[in-house]
């Protein structure tokens, strides 16, 4: 059965390959390439794949910004000095 890999999705790609048998009784578990993948990392149609792809991108956009927030909520305050106390 041919899969889409989508755990790499934002570093490598959507990877296409097929799967082997093996004997496990979940179904949410498959094995392409020796490789163990549940069934939130993997979609068998590359639509399926390209759309959970775009989702992840968002909510690592969305990831990003908050913090961005962040760091730009820092600018604005005094800088802190503390001593370094031995515990």
């Amino acid at each position: 059965m041919k899969i889409f890999i989508t755990k790499y999705a934002l570093t490598t790609g959507i990877i296409e390959t097929e799967t082997e048998e093996t004997n496990l009784k979940s179904e949410d578990i498959i094995r392409a390439r020796s490789v163990y993948f549940w069934k939130k990392d993997y979609c068998t149609s590359l639509e399926e794949a390209q759309e959970r792809t775009q989702k992840m991108i968002l909510a690592r956009i969305a990831s990003l910004e908050r913090s961005v927030m962040k760091v730009k909520k820092l600018q604005d305050q005094p800088i802190k000095v503390r001593k370094w106390e031995e515990r």
